[in-house]
């Protein structure tokens, strides 16, 4: 590759470092706007410079062409950079869309590739040649139509953009002018030298625009250093003003809108079209008052209202003069800050402290005087001056929502006209209607409110009124009503207000009914540490009665106490203890079907007469008594005697003397309760002493070992029997207490199954599985049977109960009796086989040939001897199955086609007796894995017993189903509507020749088989039977494994 010297290069080589380093500036701030297309733009720039630079001074035209198509990297990259450059720092973001910006690629990408694929069509240089300059040869091209569609495409874009920076610099800031001015610059210069050099309007054939790159670079120099582009762009105020919360209006020194933001137009209800240019006189006509804060430079500050709609919001006008660096007037700013909130908020906080201070005097008015009385007279005054009322009541309830205390309107009553005064209002008046309503309630004219409830002869005038309910919690504790004699005196803010007063008042009664309950309660709980205090130091119920009636009747004062006590037969009621001015003599009996106290017996509630003379039932223990109160002594459910009271007054008793006295009657029967709890107690220590010496005895007879394990597993209980049974060293006494962890670890060296045993029900009891268990291990020599189950008081665990039995000679006469029966069955079996074969032989030469009784007796023979063998095969298959000598052939299942099968192969036993036979098996029911012949044994079987034992009518069903709670199985039933099995057999069924409870029926083999096949599959078979809806088997079978 030949090279020429020139030195334009050296200019070109400038321009391409000046871009260079102008994007590497441009890149430490690329967080700035548009700072990444200017990044883009300045690198093909110097791509540009570069690759021109490079074909100058190259000397072949092959060359010359290579570097040509290089430089249209560069070329093609400029325009669409600096169009996206300048709608960035212009703020037009939005039109930067993918989809535009996909378009924006389409030309550059369709010319470069008519750049590089020229040779071949010659749309874009339709000839290229060398041409000499002087010393220099250089390129010279005759374009095709495709250069000048790209060129006009070019300018459109520069143009475009040179536009957009023109509109700016009209509109912009003395800052920003210079920033746009800087850029049209750096944008005319290259393309004014494009445009001569495209054009041949220059004498010498060279591309002026790489050489005006150099001005451009400078000019960008002077924009980024003097006018800080990329520090301070026009968007940055854009974004700032138009995002305010707060309206801004600009105005010129003629006071014309010249700029206004959005927030500006939501405020005056107009768009920026239709104010900018516009004096803000015209835009505010109707706010001429506000004419002289933009007639003066001097700095307003005010507040305003205007109408938004409906309605009216405030705002804050701050109006301000701009003025320019000479200190010449140039225009003014209006702000807007929207502060409605803030003067509701003002509003509010006034009616607050209104409100507030009314409530204070209220709590101030009603907790002047502890009394209720004086409580609900100030709160009646108060409320009145608050709401300029003239009359007013109060009422205030109790819990059954009846009038206790009450201040009425009309002070000058008798008592009989206040009772009847408040009967009527609560009945029929605004009071009445507001406690049943539980709502306050406004009248703004009495004539034209049937709530309101004129009473007779009233001494004043009401022709407005209010009441309100004074509520706490669900419970309505009083109603206060105001009056006035105008109608529509009373409002929502007199109804707010006292709704508000109405928590005071509720405290204020609240705490005046606490002060008298306290004072009260004082008094009786003073009584009641006395009485406890002396009833608590007798343990004898005698004595104890005796205590508690002397200081009953000393701290009350009450003239006649006395403790009725049942005797052993509870007939009679007796006098053990009387105490007071006239008490009832000692020792006196009643039945108690007679007299108050014992009907307070009979229905262990308190019985309180205040005329003992209008009570039928009264019977006279002393003749000065003309008042009676009786109080069951009672703990829980059982009564445990009466406490009688007796006064020479009538109506003597007040509700807190009766409570009072039941207060004093629990107490004397925990202390009667409590001297039965220690002599149960002392009386159940000695039986539990005497019943655990009979115990031990019994533990240490026995021939079976015992263990009892606590919670904590140590060992509470263990005798000599268990201990050599286990084999395990030292006397009992030496391992009570210790761990079971113990036993463990001393049966691992000479009973590793025990040991096994053990730990296994440990780990089951430990995860929650409390219920019984049993089972066998080996300690070599013996056989153990063992039995585990749980130690309950009242619902409670206790622990754990071991009992081993030794069955080491059972089980060897079990073994015997097995081989026996097997050895006896076997040999059984080839006879049995020999009869049947013959018989069936028999039978198909004589057919025909006998006569019907001796057809029976054949049939009979064939039956039985059928019936025969099929029970010696299944003792065999029994006593296969229970050696495990039985080989399991497993294979995939379709249940749906087994037990279609099994029901055909059942159908005309079933037809005989008239049964309905169901197959409720989904077809879609996944295969199972298991020995297919042994499990159509087991559904023969059990559909076979399901017709010997459901009577004719009946239905036999056979479902299959999966369960939510074990995913892993399919359990698979037989119902039938017989009529169930009897519960003591229940458990025994599936043992061998247990039948269900119908003698003469089957051999009881058959559930024994059932229950054999399903668990030499590790599957359980189980039995629901009752007497209403008859009998069904269900058995799990399992999926095939999965294939590794």
């Amino acid at each position: 590759m030949n090279w020429q010297y020139t030195p334009y290069v050296f200019p070109l080589l400038a321009a391409t470092t000046i871009s260079v380093a102008l994007a590497f500036y441009a890149w430490k701030r690329r967080p700035a706007v548009g700072v990444t297309p200017f990044v883009l733009l300045m690198l093909a720039v110097a791509e540009w410079s570069l690759a021109y630079a490079l074909r100058l001074v190259s000397v072949d035209l092959a060359t010359k062409l290579f570097w040509a198509k290089v430089r249209y990297l560069g070329i093609l990259t400029v325009p669409t950079a600096w169009l996206v450059f300048v709608l960035q720092y212009t703020g037009r973001e939005k039109w930067l869309t993918s989809r535009n910006l996909v378009m924006l690629t389409i030309e550059p990408l369709t010319v470069l590739l008519l750049v590089w694929t020229n040779d071949w069509h010659g749309w874009y240089w339709s000839s290229v040649n060398l041409v000499p300059s002087g010393s220099l040869l250089v390129w010279h091209a005759t374009y095709g139509a495709a250069h000048w569609v790209h060129v006009g495409y070019t300018y459109l874009l520069l143009l475009f953009s040179i536009l957009l920076l023109l509109q700016m610099l009209a509109r912009s800031s003395h800052l920003y002018r210079g920033q746009a001015g800087v850029l049209l610059i750096g944008a005319l210069t290259p393309l004014v030298a494009d445009a001569l050099s495209t054009c041949d309007l220059i004498p010498f054939p060279l591309d002026l625009a790489p050489f005006a790159f150099i001005i451009t670079g400078l000019t960008a120099v002077w924009g980024i250093f003097r006018f800080q582009l990329f520090d301070i762009v026009p968007v940055a105020r854009n974004a700032v003003i138009d995002g305010m919360g707060d309206g801004v209006l600009v105005l010129d020194v003629r006071n014309h809108v010249v700029d206004i933001n959005p927030a500006a137009q939501n405020i005056i209800g107009h768009l920026s079209s239709e104010v900018l240019g516009r004096p803000i006189s015209e835009v505010l006509a109707d706010r001429p008052d506000l004419s002289e804060c933009w007639r003066s430079e001097a700095e307003t500050h005010t507040e305003i209202s205007l109408d938004k709609g409906k309605a009216r919001r405030s705002y804050d006008l701050h109006v301000s003069s701009l003025h320019e660096q000479r200190g010449h007037l140039i225009g003014r700013l209006i702000v807007f800050h929207d502060i409605t909130e803030r003067k509701r908020a003002e509003a509010n906080l006034v009616s607050q402290k209104q409100l507030f201070e009314s409530l204070v005097a209220m709590a101030r008015a009603v907790t002047k005087q502890p009394s209720l009385e004086a409580t609900l007279q100030n709160a009646l005054n108060m409320s009145a001056t608050l709401t300029d009322a003239e009359n007013g009541s109060i009422f205030l309830l109790d819990g059954r929502e009846v009038v206790t205390h009450s201040v009425l309107a009309r002070g000058e009553a008798t008592p009989v006209q206040q009772h009847e005064l408040v009967k009527s209002v609560m009945d029929q008046g605004l009071a009445g209607w507001v406690l049943r309503h539980r709502q306050p309630a406004l009248i703004p004219n009495t004539l034209h409110d049937d709530r309101w409830l004129e009473l007779p002869d009233p001494p004043y005038t009401v022709r407005s009124a209010m009441a309100m309910p004074i509520v706490s919690g669900s419970a309505v504790l009083g109603v206060l009503t105001l009056m006035h004699s105008e109608p529509n005196h009373f409002d929502t803010k007199h109804a707010y207000l006292i709704q508000s007063a109405a928590d005071q008042i509720k405290l204020a009664l609240r705490n005046a009914q606490m002060y008298d309950e306290q004072r009260h309660l004082a008094n009786r709980q003073t009584t009641l540490y006395e009485a406890l205090r002396t009833v608590g130091e007798h343990l004898n119920p005698d004595a104890i009665a005796r205590a508690a009636v002397d200081a009953v009747a000393r701290l009350t004062g009450w003239p006649a106490v006395s403790i009725l006590l049942p005797d052993e037969t509870a007939d009679h009621l007796i006098v053990r203890a009387a105490a007071g001015t006239s008490p009832i003599a000692d020792g006196r009996s009643l039945f108690v079907n007679q007299g108050v106290t014992g009907r307070a017996f009979r229905l262990a509630q308190t019985q309180y007469v205040p005329d003992v003379s209008a009570d039928p039932d009264y019977i006279s223990g002393h003749s000065d008594h003309h008042s009676e109160m009786s109080i069951p002594l009672r703990r829980g459910e059982r009564m445990l005697g009466v406490l009688d009271v007796a006064s020479d007054i009538p109506d003597a008793f007040t509700e807190d003397d009766i409570l009072l006295a039941k207060s004093l009657a629990e107490a004397i029967a925990l202390a009667l309760d409590n001297a039965r709890l220690y002599a149960e107690t002392r009386r159940y220590a000695d039986a539990i002493a005497g019943e655990r010496s009979r115990l031990q005895a019994l533990i240490e007879s026995s021939r079976d070992g015992t263990i009892l394990v606590g919670m904590d597993e140590r060992l509470l209980v263990v005798n000599a029997p268990a201990l050599n049974l286990l084999r395990l060293p030292a006397p009992p006494e030496e391992w009570v207490n210790r761990t079971i962890q113990d036993v463990l670890t001393a049966l691992g060296g000479h009973a590793p199954r025990a040991m096994q045993t053990f730990l296994s029900e440990i780990h089951r009891i430990r995860e929650g599985d409390e219920s019984p268990a049993e089972g066998e291990f080996e300690v070599p020599p013996r056989t153990i049977h063992w039995l585990n189950l749980p130690v309950m008081t009242n619902d409670s665990p206790l622990g754990r109960l071991v009992v081993l039995h030794d069955v080491t000679e059972e089980r060897v006469l079990e073994r015997m009796r097995d081989d026996l029966v097997h050895t006896t069955v076997h040999d059984l079996r080839n006879p049995l086989t020999a009869i049947s074969g013959a018989l069936s032989l028999l039978g198909r030469h004589l057919t025909g040939d006998l006569s019907p009784s001796q057809q029976q007796l054949w049939d009979i023979a064939h039956a039985s001897t059928d019936r025969m063998l099929k029970l010696v095969n299944a003792i065999l298959d029994i006593g296969r199955l229970e050696s495990r000598q039985m080989p399991l052939e497993h294979t995939l299942i379709s249940l749906p086609d087994l037990v279609t099968d099994v029901l055909d192969s059942q159908l005309s036993l079933a037809a005989n007796k008239e049964l309905s036979l169901e197959n409720g098996v989904p077809s879609a029911l996944p295969p199972v894995w298991a020995d297919a012949e042994l499990i159509e044994r087991v559904l023969n079987n059990l559909i076979s017993n399901a017709i010997k034992f459901t009577p004719a009518g009946g239905a036999i069903r056979v479902t299959a189903r999966t369960e939510t709670s074990d995913q892993s199985r399919i359990f698979v039933s037989v119902s039938d509507t017989g009529l169930g099995i009897p519960e003591n057999i229940r458990a025994r069924l599936f043992q061998k020749f247990v039948t269900g409870g119908q003698g003469g029926r089957g051999s009881g083999l058959g559930l024994a088989f059932c229950r054999m096949v399903m668990e030499a599959h590790s599957e359980r078979i189980w039995v629901e039977s009752t007497s209403e809806s008859g009998t069904t088997f269900t058995f799990t079978l399992s999926p095939p494994p999965p294939v590794e």
